[in-house]
């Protein structure tokens, strides 16, 4: 290309900027005011997320035809707006045209990320507006190992769309390498699952959005946990040829994936070997430091999070787009998820020269955070952040990537992009390639760009550098014509060389700064270069304030911090400022804030503080008492009669009922007991068939909750979302958007579980008749304070703490002496691999008082390895002078009963314990041995009379023994379900049984045996995924009637009744079309044996 000479001479101090002015428009990037975005599938059911950020506050809308979803948000520069949508918007079909495209509109571009969120199996992604999206893709996911299915998923943004698809691979009836077409209209969607999908072709006959990812994937191939990946992909003519990557924080390596959109495509890796790739085919590779990437036509990187076996690190595996350093931007605001993720992080690539301008959150990042990326230029950092969004700045353009981590679980996306055709760039041209500009003076430069065809190309970013003399950088983005502009201002005599580039391609011109005689502007006699005012006469040159600003510019004259205008005096700097004050037309201390004046002084009648809501009304100011009922809000603070029990709804949730069955829903108010309903409407969304009215519910004899019921008529299948409205006697109302969807299934009654301790409330408190087990809610009533989770039905009653426990009725009515009724202390430990969190309901040291429950509920507490805990008794115990057991600890354990504490088996190995007894809760005694299971100790070794020996034990201290390195990562130590000190109650089985087997046993399915061939043959049973009805082969256990119980993986009951087998087949069949999907445990109980299965729903 040409090289241009200019010469500037000047005496002024350096300063550039970019300008685009005349020549600006908006630049293709992943900034937009209108996207077109969909959720695809991901295991069970996630909580959907929009997050939304812009450089200038706006509002627009998020639609959803297809579920009637409808909502407006407003975005305010440097925060997050955060935006739920329904999970029924998640595409959770393959093969199939579906209306659940994500309409996002708004005023002014904004940025939207996605988020796919359900504990252990999450990812987000970046969306791209609808003015860069292309007509043709090619997929890229990450292939099927051990668990889900690859994907990707389309949304049409124009009706009439015809997609064709080629799939890399057969996918269902699709046969791989076949094509075939679907039609699209706008926001619909069409999602394909197979097992090996990227490098499948898509194209369009009009732009159309394109996502890909796994259901949950193994990354790298067979290597566990899975994890939900996805990302929203880039149009082909958008891919680029040159990257620069930074590894993730705290993981030895990850993957990365390399996709081709031309055939004899050479990718090289950190200057190896190429690898030569057709289109459609890849190439994966496992990096462990920062790394260079270039391809000799353009491609598509990914970055991708291993799974946790991968290096042991607490993540799991996500997918992260890696655009080439020629689309990285100048701003960000991104955002992490609000709660889930314990380690969240920022990576940053960045040219060296830049490193000292980035701005975290308006702060420098120090130079010491990046290291050079050995000689490309690039400098990576690694930075740890809070949750919560963040905003990041440069005066040069660099890339940003967001990820985070925690147990099983893990998020990453890129912070932003722009999206121009940057592979199609063959020439750029710098004018003028001579000039020469007085000192003080600015000088624009244009740089056109243009493709093989010589034809312009907009939104390019291009790269200014100027040299020589007056040092500086800057960039632009090419409009309409193919041209971006430069400006700067040089300050310093000498020859500027500037070069524009773009990626690989470059062309330069030279600069001459000249000196210029000083002018004098305002022609006072002055020059300029010595004028304290030099745009105004001023020959007396007066500076009161000697600010060096002359009086005639001066803002603030007598330099007392005043502006001219509010200055009561501006030529006297010991007077104040002029005072804002408001008429006080009633007298209540409080003005009337639409009539401000500004004086040297208060008027008469008016006062300082502006704030009165109504200054006709002496009763009606800021801090006056709230009369509820009258209407009116007395104390301006925006609410009418909020008075001291404000008025809401208990939150709903959403449902699924039956076509044909009657339903209903009974919501009270958040305090029922304070509240009489006056009237309930719908206020939309409610189709004929559905009613509404008031109820009593709890003690109350006036009605303080609303019942919506229907029973809903054939083809009224779908989602509605009617509003309900009530109204109090006391003039206070709330309204709620309930979410109905309407199936082919049976109903049940569900209760609210507000405590998580698997029973929910009768009264008072929000009762469901539907189909499927809403989130919150259980099978089980009868939950007497479900705030409480030490308070429900099989709960222990535990004497003198004036609490029903079991809610029988009857206050403290066990006599506790037998059992242990104080806990004294309670350290916990951590969980065998101590990184993950103990469950909060198994960390309840008073779970150990009274009579051990024995029940599927956590009716014990986990010491966690290494953990203490010291109980008082409910009396003193005595040695009976014999051998015999004095007190029993009852366990919860879930090893194998009949094989010994430790055998080096691992899943048989069994948590231990030791014990300290004391009289006195000072002077302690150890019990000789070392225990595990239950365990009956004769504490005569350590009581009577002697030196050492106590009178009697008051106090017991068990202290977790047991090795971590023996147990799985998840175990939580020695279980302590209580303990017996009473003889004749002692349980009735030999020591050191497992007695944990009578309700719930998540994890192995038999009780105590004396020997392994003892154990029942494993049973058949089928389809497993099961989508409806699951068959058992139940032959092991003759004709008898069977219990069948269903268990969720946290214990909770979500299925209960009695079968019996078809007497010629000796098959069971279980109608489980109601569960929600997930992993379940099934346990089948006869008269003297029970086996337990675990099963998929689908």
């Amino acid at each position: 290309m040409k090289q241009l000479i200019l010469k500037r001479w000047v005496l002024f101090f350096l300063a550039a900027f970019v300008a685009l002015g005349a020549l600006a428009q908006d630049k293709a990037d992943s900034k937009g005011k209108e996207f077109w975005l969909m959720f695809n599938t991901n295991n069970g059911i996630p909580v959907l997320t929009l997050f939304i950020t812009g450089e200038v506050p706006t509002t627009g809308t998020v639609e959803i035809a297809g579920l009637g979803f409808s909502e407006t948000f407003s975005v305010t520069p440097g925060t997050v707006t955060s935006v739920e949508i329904p999970a029924t918007a998640i595409v959770a079909t393959s093969d199939v045209v579906e209306n659940l495209g994500i309409h996002v509109t708004a005023v002014d571009e904004v940025t939207v990320y996605g988020l796919n969120r359900r504990q252990a199996t999450t990812d987000a992604f970046l969306g791209l507006p609808v003015d860069i999206l292309g007509t043709e893709y090619i997929a890229m996911g990450y292939r099927r190992s051990l668990a889900g299915q690859e994907q990707f998923g389309i949304v049409g943004t124009v009706n009439g769309t015809t997609v064709t698809i080629i799939p890399k691979n057969s996918a269902g009836s699709r046969v791989g390498g076949v094509p075939y077409s679907i039609n699209l209209n706008r926001g619909e969607t069409y999602q394909l699952q197979g097992e090996n999908l990227t490098g499948s072709i898509v194209t369009s006959t009009a732009p159309i959005a394109v996502f890909g990812g796994n259901v949950c994937g193994n990354v790298p191939v067979n290597i566990t946990y899975c994890d939900h990946l996805v990302e929203q992909l880039q149009p082909v003519d958008t891919w680029g040829q040159s990257f620069v990557t930074v590894p993730l924080k705290g993981r030895t390596a990850d993957t990365f994936i390399i996709l081709a959109s031309e055939n004899n495509t050479s990718v090289t890796v950190n200057g190896g070997s190429p690898v030569m790739l057709n289109r459609g085919e890849f190439h994966e590779y496992v990096l462990g430091t920062s790394s260079t990437i270039t391809a000799s036509k353009p491609v598509l990187v990914a970055q991708y999070s291993n799974g946790t076996d991968f290096d042991n690190t607490v993540s799991d595996p996500f997918m992260m787009l890696i655009p080439p350093f020629e689309q990285f931007e100048g701003s960000y605001t991104v955002t992490t998820p609000a709660t889930g993720f314990s380690r969240n992080h920022i990576n940053i690539v960045a040219s060296t020269a830049s490193v000292g301008t980035i701005r975290l959150n308006g702060a420098i990042i120090p130079a010491g955070s990046f290291t050079p990326i050995g000689s490309t230029g690039f400098s990576g950092a690694q930075l740890d952040i809070s949750l919560g969004s963040h905003t990041l700045t440069s005066t040069q353009p660099f890339g940003v990537f967001v990820y985070g981590f925690d147990a099983f679980d893990s998020y990453g996306y890129p912070g932003g992009m722009s999206l121009a055709p940057i592979a199609q760039v063959t020439t750029v041209s710098l004018t003028p390639e001579n000039s020469t500009t007085p000192a003080g003076d600015e000088r624009c430069l244009q740089a056109t760009v243009r493709d093989q065809d010589n034809n312009p190309l907009a939104g390019i970013r291009v790269d200014f550098a100027v040299s020589g003399a007056n040092a500086v950088n800057g960039f632009a983005n090419t409009n309409a014509s193919g041209v971006a502009q430069f400006c700067y201002t040089p300050a310093l005599a000498g020859t500027d060389n500037i070069v524009a580039t773009v990626g690989g391609i470059s062309d330069n011109a030279m600069n001459e700064v000249t000196v210029v005689a000083d002018e004098d502007s305002d022609e006072d006699g002055i020059p300029d270069s010595e004028d304290n005012c030099p745009s105004v006469p001023n020959p007396d040159q007066e500076d009161m304030d000697e600010d060096g600003e002359g009086d005639a510019c001066d803002n603030d004259i007598d330099g007392d911090g005043l502006v001219n205008l509010g200055d009561c005096d501006p030529y006297d700097p010991n007077t104040g400022a002029q005072t804002t004050s408001f008429p006080d037309i009633d007298g209540d201390g409080y003005g009337d804030p639409g009539q401000p004046t500004a004086e040297c002084g208060v008027p008469e009648g008016n006062v300082l503080n502006g704030d009165d809501c109504d200054d006709r009304d002496a009763s009606v100011y800021p801090g006056a008492p709230e009369i509820p009922g009258d209407g009116i809000d007395n104390n301006c603070n925006g609410m009418i009669d909020e008075g001291s029990n404000p008025f809401a709804l208990q939150e709903a949730a959403a449902i699924v009922v039956g076509v044909g069955r009657p339903f209903e829903m009974i919501i009270p108010a958040e305090d029922p007991d304070m509240h009489e309903l006056m009237e309930v409407s719908f206020v939309s969304g409610a189709p004929a068939w559905l009613n509404i009215e008031m109820v009593a519910v709890g003690e109350s004899a006036v009605p303080n909750a609303v019942r919506v019921w229907g029973t809903p008529p054939a083809r009224s299948y779908g989602t509605i979302r009617p509003v309900i409205w009530a109204h109090t006697t006391l003039h206070q109302e709330d309204s709620q958007q309930l979410q109905i969807r309407v199936g082919n299934c049976e109903h049940r009654t569900w209760y609210r579980d507000a405590d998580g301790d698997g029973y929910g409330a009768e009264e008072g408190s929000v009762v469901l008749v539907a189909c499927w087990q809403p989130d919150g809610f259980v099978m089980q009533g009868g939950d007497c304070n479900d705030m409480d989770p030490l308070v429900h039905p099989e709960a222990a009653e535990i004497a003198g703490d004036g609490i029903d426990n079991n809610c029988d009725g009857m206050i403290d009515e066990t006599d506790n002496s037998c059992y242990a009724t104080r806990v004294v202390s309670f350290t916990q430990g951590p969980r065998a691999d101590n990184r993950g969190v103990i469950d909060p309901l198994r960390s309840i040291p008073l779970r150990a008082l009274g009579a051990p429950q024995e029940d599927k509920n956590h009716s014990f507490v986990s010491l966690g390895f290494g953990g203490e805990l010291v109980l008082e008794l409910g009396s003193d115990l005595y040695d009976d002078g014999t051998t015999a057991p004095d007190l029993m600890v009852v366990e919860t354990t879930w090893g194998w009963a009949h094989r010994p504490c430790y055998d080096g088996k691992g899943a048989g190995t069994l948590e231990t314990m030791m014990m300290h007894v004391s009289a006195n809760g000072e002077d302690w005694v150890q019990v000789p041995g070392n225990f595990c299971r239950n365990v009956k100790v004769d504490i005569s070794p350590v009581t009577g009379e002697g030196e050492g020996m106590l009178p009697y034990v008051r106090y017991i201290r068990i202290t977790d023994t047991s090795n971590p390195a023996d147990f799985n990562r998840s175990a939580n130590g020695y279980d302590v379900d209580g303990i017996i000190t009473c003889r004749e109650l002692f349980e009735d089985m030999p020591t050191n049984s497992r007695i944990a087997g009578k309700g719930f046993n998540p994890n192995f399915f038999y009780e105590s045996l004396e020997d392994e061939e003892a154990l029942p043959q494993p049973l058949s049973f089928y389809p497993n995924p099961v989508k409806d009805v699951l068959t058992i082969q139940t032959s092991s256990f003759g004709d008898e009637s069977l219990q069948v119980e269903v268990y969720s993986l946290s214990g909770v009951l979500v299925y209960k009744a009695a079968h019996s087998a078809d007497m010629q087949s000796g098959e069971l069949q279980v109608d489980l079309q109601q569960l929600r999907q997930g992993v379940y445990l099934l346990r089948l109980q006869g008269e003297d044996q029970q086996q337990t299965l675990k099963i998929s729903k689908e």
